[in-house]
């Protein structure tokens, strides 16, 4: 008895260290053929490996492939990998399970090709594996990847692909996060994917942050291969974000397009489309539907509406860009108008005319003109009648403005106080005399032995919008 374990005892030290050294003495090149056979009727594809060839046990399975080609030699799509380096659980394996706790993949170049009819040329899969059955712990990829259109005769490529994750499912649940290159430049992403809830298509979800361009994508959907022509169908965003600056410090005004997707290789179309530019309080904003047409000579209609499309506050600069303003006035002489806007207000200011002081303040309803009360500088003004405003004796005063074309208003009509020769309130008028704004002055505050204004409040007809401006009287 005692004979017979030790007997066991040694066979088993002795395997194991053939499972040990064994595999550095054995040339498992010349095994290449039986492995490439094998292979290709495991991956259903042909399987050329033209490197090296290595292969462990203990203490972890292990194997190690170079210059590894997946496909004919006149398929279009095929798969390349330079180098390809994988460990296995041994624990799973002994378990009958295919996992893997890393797997590497360096220098891929994946070519997918889309035939004339949108189907993706792949040789059809015969291999017996069962790609569900595959776990990897920890997966690293470094490549390239090209889709080519025979529609189109066009080629998208992603180089220089940098991307670790894990993956659940060869099949379709894969997570992890990288980076790639397009058309020079780079642009980080986050993926996930999965089977979706009737395991008829995979659920996708890929988001490309800003890169150099400051454009970001998020894709949200279901991707399906119907006869080999593929289909997806989600949401879409793209979008540049607001606070992003180009080059010089340069502001880049954000956008944003938000539309529900359906697309095949041949067109997309979009519904429940809602794109907005400018920044987010301010932003010109559109809704409706559009279709993309893809191939040779690609075509984008789209019919978008708005219901209000406010221009004054789209123009109007951000509102937190200081913006500042010094009004010249000097007796028998118009106006001067020194206007700076921006983060740096120490810059040498802009001098404006007063034709061109038609423009809003720190994207308010005041118009520069306004804080200059350039109506009074007109060199028509028309006495017309005492009246009583606001518990005030006033008299009526209408300014002309004397341009053949008025960029602003066509007339002011004033009350000023009797007793303080003070403005009370004033109304504004188009060339149409349509009520364009309603100034009201408010309170006033004695400073150094002299009443100044302290408030300021203005309507405007049109938009219904009221603005009230606060002088600080403490500076």
């Amino acid at each position: 008895m005692q004979t017979t374990l030790l007997g066991l005892s040694i066979a088993f030290i002795i395997a194991l260290i053939a499972a040990l050294i064994g595999p550095y003495f054995i040339d498992w090149n010349q095994f290449r053929p039986q492995f490439e056979t094998e292979a290709t009727r495991v991956v259903g594809a042909p399987v050329r490996v033209g490197g090296e060839l290595d292969a462990r046990l203990l203490p972890t399975p292990s194997l190690r492939l170079r210059s590894v080609v997946v496909g004919g030699a006149n398929d279009l799509g095929k798969v390349r990998a330079d180098k390809l380096d994988v460990e296995f659980s041994l624990g799973s394996l002994m378990r009958g399970e295919w996992r893997a706790t890393e797997l590497t993949i360096n220098g891929m170049a994946l070519d997918l090709g889309l035939d004339s009819q949108g189907r993706i040329d792949w040789p059809a899969s015969s291999g017996k594996f069962n790609l569900g059955s595959l776990a990897i712990d920890r997966l690293n990829l470094t490549g390239r990847i090209a889709l080519h259109d025979a529609a189109s005769r066009s080629t998208l490529e992603l180089n220089d692909i940098a991307f670790s994750g894990d993956v659940r499912s060869l099949a379709g649940s894969v997570r992890g996060d990288g980076n790639f290159m397009l058309a020079g430049l780079r642009y980080p992403f986050r993926v996930s994917s999965g089977q979706s809830a009737d395991g008829n298509a995979t659920r996708v979800h890929l988001n490309i942050d800003p890169g150099a361009r400051a454009l970001s994508a998020d894709l949200d959907g279901t991707l399906a291969f119907e006869a080999r022509a593929p289909r997806f169908e989600g949401a879409m965003v793209l979008a540049v974000p607001p606070g992003l600056k180009a080059s010089g410090d340069v502001p880049i005004t954000p956008w944003r397009i938000a539309a529900r997707v359906k697309a095949d290789p041949a067109a997309a179309r979009l519904e429940q489309v809602e794109a907005s530019y400018g920044a987010e309080d301010s932003a010109l904003k559109f809704a409706g539907t559009g279709e993309i047409r893809f191939g040779l000579s690609p075509l984008l209609r789209a019919a978008l509406s708005a219901r209000q499309l406010d221009a004054d506050r789209f123009v109007a600069k951000d509102s937190n860009a200081a913006e500042r303003l010094t009004i010249i006035h000097a007796p028998g002489r118009p106006n001067e108008y020194l206007y700076s806007s921006g983060t740096n207000t120490s810059d040498r200011p802009i001098l404006l005319a007063d034709d061109l002081a038609a423009r809003p303040f720190a994207g308010s309803d005041f118009w520069l003109m306004d804080l200059g009360l350039e109506f009074f500088h007109w060199p028509e003004q028309r006495l017309l009648k005492p009246e009583m405003r606001h518990n005030r004796s006033c008299r009526v005063l209408e300014s002309i403005n004397p341009a053949s074309d008025p960029a602003g208003y066509a007339r002011v009509v004033s009350w000023i106080d009797l007793e303080t020769d003070g403005l009370v309130c004033a109304e504004a008028y188009d060339r149409g005399n349509r009520l364009v704004k309603e100034f009201s002055v408010g309170s006033f505050r004695k400073v150094e032995g002299r009443y100044q204004l302290q408030d300021m409040k203005i309507r405007n007809a049109k938009t219904g919008r009221r603005t009230e401006l606060e002088f600080d009287l403490k500076k």
